[in-house]
């Protein structure tokens, strides 16, 4: 039995758009299940791809992820369908032939219709002999390690899939939980050679930043991750607000997948690590931050640029979109 961990799309500038393949290098009806690690676009965003090309079984994650899901695989579809448009624009006054979208929303729907949530720490038999178990990761929202047992005679094999870890003492979310054992591990290593600053100095930093762009009239803008930074961010603002630091300036999210982003956070209290909780019970969660304003419409980057007093801005990255319309 084949089974999957992740189907990420390439992120990143024309080298990487490069290597985004027409189908998934193997054949989608051969897998029987999919494990997915967390939802961000570059470790679930060719799931709609593997469904159009014939998977027809299940793909079981954490129930944050299956809910952030349906927002981010409908908005890479958009994504697919507007980018290919754009091009098509330029194509047909080229005489060039017509470029179809790597996949659509239609497709997107179909792949959600495939997801199951399941709860972390609760095991799994996908297939005979084989049994698995998501654990906290500490990454985004619903973020998982993977552990899998095979069995293999009198001793099971086990493998871990790491997924994208987070750093230890988390501002929102629980930290990693430590996996002892494997027998096979496949580990992330993006920041693995990276020494990261104190989060106190690069909380001071933002804060010195906005008060240098308000002092001078000038506006503020974060591109932003709209699953996971952009809530850490309006987490950061709000206590600067509630501790007096924060000048007196409006705050936007300008990007309708960040908006709704933060909505399912908002509705996760009980994933937040303990010593966090008890400020965001007391109404400030991303959803009721004091400091913003959301502008989900077309067009919101250009309203909040006009703003007359100096504001913060937290577009999705990659903002704009050839619409107009966010990003992601």
């Amino acid at each position: 039995m084949k089974m999957l961990v992740d189907c990420g799309l390439f992120q990143g500038g024309k080298i990487m758009e490069a290597r985004k393949p027409s189908g998934v290098g193997f054949d989608p009806k051969q897998i029987h299940t999919v494990f997915l690690t967390h939802a961000h676009i570059d470790h679930s965003g060719r799931l709609p791809l593997l469904v159009k090309d014939g998977f027809s079984g299940r793909i079981l994650t954490s129930p944050p992820t299956a809910e952030l899901c349906g927002i981010m695989l409908l908005d890479a579809a958009h994504i697919q369908e507007m980018e290919a448009e754009w091009e098509n624009r330029k194509n047909k006054r080229r005489g060039r032939n017509e470029l179809l979208p790597l996949y659509t929303t239609l497709d997107a729907e179909a792949c959600l219709a495939r997801i199951s949530a399941v709860e972390k720490d609760e095991i799994m038999e996908p297939g005979p002999g084989i049994k698995a178990r998501l654990r906290e990761a500490g990454h985004i929202l619903g973020s998982s390690v993977l552990e899998m047992w095979l069995d293999g005679g009198r001793d099971p094999i086990k493998i871990v899939f790491s997924g994208d870890l987070g750093k230890r003492n988390q501002l929102i979310l629980r930290q990693p939980e430590e996996i002892f054992d494997a027998d096979y591990l496949f580990l992330e290593s993006t920041y693995g050679n990276r020494m990261h600053r104190s989060f106190e100095e690069s909380k001071e930093e933002l804060l010195e930043a906005i008060r240098y762009a308000v002092s001078h009239g000038e506006k503020v803008i974060i591109p932003s991750f709209a699953v996971g930074r952009t809530q850490e961010l309006l987490y950061v603002l709000s206590e600067f607000h509630r501790e007096g630091r924060l000048p007196n300036i409006p705050v936007y999210i300008d990007s309708p997948l960040a908006i709704k982003a933060t909505e399912i956070s908002g509705r996760t209290r009980a994933l937040m690590t303990m010593r966090r909780r008890p400020f965001w019970t007391r109404g400030m969660t991303p959803s009721t931050c004091p400091v913003c304003i959301r502008l989900p419409a077309p067009g919101s980057p250009r309203r909040s640029m006009r703003c007359p007093v100096p504001p913060s801005s937290l577009p999705g990255t990659g903002w704009p979109r050839p619409d107009g319309s966010g990003t992601t």
